[in-house]
């Protein structure tokens, strides 16, 4: 048997990312390519149309010697692997509300609006007269798209579909990444476990706040701070799936790229699939982009960025995004919080309450290995990367500082840009998971009672979707439109200016593709 060339075992090592980026131009991507059609005039449709071909095209025609048969064997073997996190996640989705599967928060009322208005009414949505839609509309196309094609229960049943898929894929590149696809069925159970219950200690900080003092079980306690909120992984499931899941699949993605040393790729192209996605929630994610940047820098290794798909159409994209979304004609609240009052104890219990603890498998990892502390309990003695360090800090930093400004009635900028930061932190809960690893229970007693302890907002979250249990669509006769109600708060958040930039120049309100008002 001949043995195999340079370029053959280049290819074999890097196949991981090959096939990573593949699905995530997929699944980012399908979105973006149903936005560029509809909202957009069609000289611009066809430019960015074909920056969109060209990217995945690069993407997908990267060389892989994988054949079909090899390809049958590892999707089977990653089945096999992922089984238990599998069905945790669908188990997971069944009770989130998505699609009609288990209780829907209040939010919903919102959102089915807006999926029944894609459904029946041409793109892009006009609110009124002039008033074209600007929302976060990408996480909807797809299910929207085939309602347009079928029916309203078709739609739900997309969304859970595409949301689940998307978890999935979550959880394969952060697997990937901390190299838990190699752990067995208990620790994977635990793993994926320990990734939804994810958060802060929720359940003390309401004994601070005396309106949670009687509050039954299944409250949604997360508020309890006043001035922000840092959402549990379930929390941000239950409520907003279409602000988490590409934040997560890039956040995920950036760990993969640093935990692997993997070259070529296109982080700034999916991150400004991002963007579009969610705004607010991709800003959380430029801090840990520009540590990719910095150490591929100091490494004379930016050549691993894919000059085209990151420098020349990411940017273009990313540009997009900023003209819809400043399309928007509400002038969202913001300001310094430092100055109001009673913000130092309430700030001050949100970093002892909720950072803190969301930290403290890093720190206690990271003094060990500064300071040698050899004869105290701590948990296992991974020795973190320089990249790990630079995640960690920078996650805490970001934690730390949200707060300190708000943007939105309630403060969006913390609840959404605290997205990648979570992640983060929630990658050095499931390090010692590795396979490698074998520790002695009481180092990792500190773990467990954060994560016991921190599981309280998201069981309260499952409580109640336990409690009010509902499975199939809802009755599209009962949802209203977000035209019924124009002095409305929701619809005046969503509001456009047609005279804006992305509408008079780009957008087809007022071009090739006139669209009328909502029915």
């Amino acid at each position: 048997m001949s043995q195999p060339t340079n370029l053959e075992r280049y290819y074999h090592q890097h196949e991981s990312v090959i096939w990573v980026e593949r699905a995530l131009i997929l699944y980012l991507g399908i979105p973006i390519a149903l936005f560029l059609y509809h909202w957009l005039n069609a000289g611009a449709g066809l430019f960015n149309l074909t920056l969109l071909f060209l990217a995945a095209r690069s993407i997908w025609n990267t060389t892989s010697h994988s054949d079909l048969a090899l390809l049958t064997t590892k999707f089977k073997k990653n089945l096999k692997d992922n089984a238990t996190a599998y069905s945790a996640i669908f188990v997971w989705c069944c009770f989130s509300g998505i699609g009609g599967a288990g209780f829907q928060n209040t939010d919903y009322a919102a959102s089915n609006a807006l999926i029944k208005d894609l459904i029946e009414n041409p793109w892009p949505l006009n609110l009124a007269e002039n008033k074209p839609l600007v929302y976060y509309v990408a996480y909807y196309l797809p299910a929207a798209f085939m309602g347009k094609l079928f029916n309203w229960y078709t739609a739900q049943f997309v969304m859970f579909i595409w949301s689940y898929l998307g978890l999935v894929l979550v959880w394969n590149i952060l697997s990937a990444a901390l190299e838990l696809n190699r752990i067995s069925q208990l620790r994977s159970l635990i793993a994926i476990s320990i990734f939804i219950l994810f958060g802060g200690w929720d359940s003390i900080g309401t004994l601070f706040n005396h309106n949670y003092s009687e509050a039954p079980l299944g409250t949604h306690i997360e508020w309890w701070a006043q001035i922000a909120q840092f959402s549990s992984h379930t929390t941000l499931l239950f409520w907003v799936p279409q602000h988490v899941i590409a934040p997560w699949l890039i956040a995920s993605y950036i760990l993969f790229l640093l935990n692997k040393n993997q070259t070529r790729h296109s982080l700034l192209l999916f991150s400004s699939f991002s963007f579009l996605w969610s705004p607010i929630a991709s800003i959380g994610l430029l801090p840990f982009i520009a540590i990719v940047m910095t150490i591929q820098y100091r490494e004379s290794r930016l050549n691993t960025f894919e000059f085209t798909n990151n420098f020349l159409i990411g940017p273009v994209f990313a540009t997009l995004g900023v003209l819809f979304y400043s399309s928007n004609s509400i002038q969202f609240p913001s300001h310094w919080q430092l100055t109001e009052h009673g913000f130092i104890p309430n700030y001050l219990l949100l970093i002892l309450l909720e950072v803190l603890p969301l930290s403290i498998p890093f720190l206690l990892l990271h003094l060990k290995q500064r300071f040698s502390f050899n004869q105290i309990a701590l948990p296992p003695s991974f020795k973190l990367s320089g990249s790990e360090k630079a995640l960690g800090w920078t996650a805490l930093i970001v934690l730390t500082a949200l707060p300190l400004y708000k943007l939105g009635i309630m403060n969006d900028l913390a609840m959404r840009a605290s997205i990648p930061a979570l992640l983060v932190l929630c990658s050095f809960y499931l390090k010692f998971l590795k396979p490698d690893s074998s520790f002695q229970l009481k180092q990792v007693i500190p773990t467990v009672v954060c994560i016991i302890i921190g599981s309280g907002a998201a069981l309260n979250e499952v409580y109640r979707s336990v409690r009010y249990f509902s499975f199939g669509a809802p009755n599209i006769s009962k949802i209203g439109s977000l035209r019924n109600q124009p002095d409305n708060e929701t619809v005046e958040q969503r509001a456009g200016n047609s005279d804006a930039l992305f509408w008079r120049w780009l957008g087809p309100v007022s071009g090739t593709k006139q669209t009328r008002p909502l029915k």
